[in-house]
């Protein structure tokens, strides 16, 4: 059976095949496609601080479709390249920086400590769930785990900061939320490298 996140990418998979034949046309690369999902997520952190929510939101929701997209495209039409896919995965860090980072700077502005170490916790789970399975899998065990990966991350955000944009409170209890089930994914992963790797 495929685990959730795999589910969710093959979704989107289906979802965007038709943008995917668009972007092929006009002989756009996924690994374009990673790069402007950084800048994406760049544009998140300066319309956080400039107060514009609702583009802070749109912007987060362009990140989040090329974060699908690149992998999609590559897949769809068979031109994955292992350069992609480690391209991706680094650049996919600097993008959950920057959208952590975003959530930081709000916490800045409201002198919210509670929001800032939520974000700060949600992050270094988000980090420890990449890290885990990399290092996994350098030593030869294939990560099968990980309710909360990057896919239900980015869904998760935009969720969040849709509700920003009605609800303050709400917003940093989804945070919250975040932060727990980013740490409980790390360590569901920390667990089954020990399992997997203690002999």
């Amino acid at each position: 059976m495929l685990s959730e996140s795999k589910q969710v990418r093959s979704f989107a998979q289906n979802i965007l095949k038709p943008l995917c034949e668009i972007l092929i046309s006009l002989k756009i690369t996924p690994n374009l496609i990673s790069f402007l999902g950084l800048i994406f997520s760049a544009f998140v952190c300066v319309f956080t601080y400039l107060d514009k929510i609702i583009l802070a939101l749109l912007f987060l929701i362009f990140s989040g479709i090329c974060d699908m997209l690149d992998g999609s495209l590559a897949r769809l039409y068979k031109i994955e390249s292992k350069f992609g896919a480690f391209l991706d995965s680094f650049l996919d860090r600097y993008a959950d920086f920057f959208i952590f980072l975003s959530i930081m700077i709000l916490a800045f502005k409201k002198k919210d400590f509670f929001l800032f170490i939520s974000s700060a916790l949600a992050l270094v789970g988000a980090f420890a769930t990449s890290y885990a399975k990399a290092r996994a899998e350098s030593l030869g065990l294939k990560m099968k785990v990980g309710f909360f990966e990057r896919p239900e991350r980015i869904i998760f955000l935009i969720l969040a900061f849709f509700t920003l944009l009605y609800s303050y409170d709400l917003f940093k209890f989804l945070i919250f939320i975040l932060a727990i089930f980013t740490n409980l994914t790390a360590f569901q992963r920390f667990y089954f490298a020990y399992k997997n790797l203690n002999f």
